[in-house]
C-alpha cells in the first residue's frame, strides 16, 4: 500500500495525505461486504485506477 501511495504522489505531488488516502480507497476493488468492512477492509488497491485519479485531479478534471 505505501508503494502504490508513493506512486499517487509522483503522480501529483501537490495531493494532501487525506486526498492520497480518499483516492486509494475510492479506486479500491471492493470485496466482502459492500464499503469498507473488518475483513478486507476497503477491498483490493487498483494502483492504475489511482494513478490515473491523481493525474485527472492535478490536471483539474475532478
Amino acid at each position: 500500500m505505501a508503494g502504490v501511495a508513493s506512486l499517487v504522489w509522483s503522480a501529483n505531488p501537490n495531493l494532501t495525505a487525506t486526498q492520497v488516502q480518499t483516492i486509494l480507497s475510492g479506486t479500491a476493488y471492493d470485496l466482502g461486504a459492500r464499503g469498507y468492512d473488518p475483513v478486507y477492509g476497503s477491498g483490493f488497491v487498483n494502483a492504475d485506477a489511482a494513478v490515473r485519479r491523481a493525474i485527472a485531479i492535478g490536471a483539474g478534471a475532478l
